[in-house]
């Protein structure tokens, strides 16, 4: 379904097609489309909603008594983030997202889980530094949650951009991320 959607998003463009378009050319019925995928959206990106569901659900699953930079580490190890595949022969941006209703529902669910994320970072930091007031708590699990989402949102724009380069070679999403998350300082020291 998503290879015929992706063919369709091309010749007729993202706001032209629709579902029942996307199901009769895939040979399944609109039944077993939804069986599958909550909207045509998710078609752009397929398994990223899986994907972020089940980084937050290894995020609530890492153990509290670890830091939180160590539990966002555990989270991404644990996760399927691998199963975001790449969309070689058609960007997922060029077909969808410069279509306005696509860019809305695409940030809507990255923003709904980001502040899922935060919360259960929120959480996090209060166990280890129970000193920080809540400002700093919150503020430090928003920038930690929102830099989680847009590291793993550039690797998959990295993936994008340089696959047709034979000569390099990419590691996988998860040791990406946690090479880039590392760089997060763990302290945590108070801001005010």
């Amino acid at each position: 379904m998503v290879e015929v959607a992706h063919q369709l998003f091309e010749s007729k463009g993202y706001g032209d097609t629709n579902i029942r378009e996307i199901a009769a050319a895939a040979g399944v019925s609109e039944r077993t489309f939804y069986r599958y995928f909550e909207t045509k959206d998710e078609l752009l990106f397929p398994n990223l909603r899986g994907a972020i569901v089940d980084l937050l659900t290894n995020l609530r699953a890492a153990p509290d008594d670890i830091s939180v930079i160590d539990s966002v580490i555990v989270a991404v190890k644990s996760s399927n983030v691998v199963a975001v595949p790449r969309m070689e022969e058609q960007s997922a941006i060029s077909i969808g997202l410069s279509q306005g209703e696509a860019v809305i529902n695409v940030v809507r669910l990255i923003v709904e889980f980001e502040f899922q994320f935060a919360s259960e970072i929120a959480r996090r930091i209060s166990i280890n530094n129970p000193n920080l007031n809540e400002l700093d708590r919150t503020t430090y699990a928003l920038v930690v949650a929102r830099f989680i989402f847009n590291v793993f949102r550039s690797i998959l724009n990295a993936r994008e951009r340089v696959f047709d380069d034979s000569s390099y070679e990419l590691p996988p999403i998860p040791d990406h991320m946690i090479r880039v998350i590392k760089l997060i300082d763990p302290s945590l020291p108070p801001l005010t």
